[in-house]
């Protein structure tokens, strides 16, 4: 799917960016890391000098890692306390210890998801024509 700007400019991929980010890769050339550190994002590409410092990446990635990881380890927990597996508080701390493991484990790819998905709809200054 790509989407195609009223300013002639040239197409841009929404996928094959949500899937560069998703490998924290530049949402342009897909080529270098992204992000300097756990989760801060460069400045610029090494690369291809793509600009990146104007994204808006603040809330949206927290706030869908808290929904994916609410999904999973809830049912993990539903199952768990359905079939009686575990005593409760084993249950309950492995369902914490679960929750911080796969957050932290989503938290640079979701974040540069959402990096490269605003890089593709020419979001927040990704756009050199406004």
């Amino acid at each position: 799917m790509t989407i195609r700007d009223k300013t002639d400019q040239p197409e841009r991929s929404i996928s094959q960016a949500i899937i560069n980010g998703l490998r924290c890769n530049c949402p342009n050339c897909g080529e270098t890391s992204l992000s300097q550190g756990f989760t801060t994002v460069k400045d610029s590409c090494d690369n291809c000098s793509q600009e990146l410092s104007h994204h808006r990446a603040d809330d949206l990635p927290p706030y869908l890692i808290i929904f994916i990881v609410g999904h999973i380890v809830l049912s993990v927990l539903m199952v768990s306390m359905k079939y009686n597996l575990f005593e409760i508080c084993i249950t309950a701390i492995g369902g914490s210890l679960i929750a911080v493991i796969i957050a932290l484990a989503l938290m640079r790819s979701v974040k540069g998801m959402i990096v490269g998905l605003q890089w593709a709809l020419r979001m927040h200054g990704f756009d050199k024509s406004l």
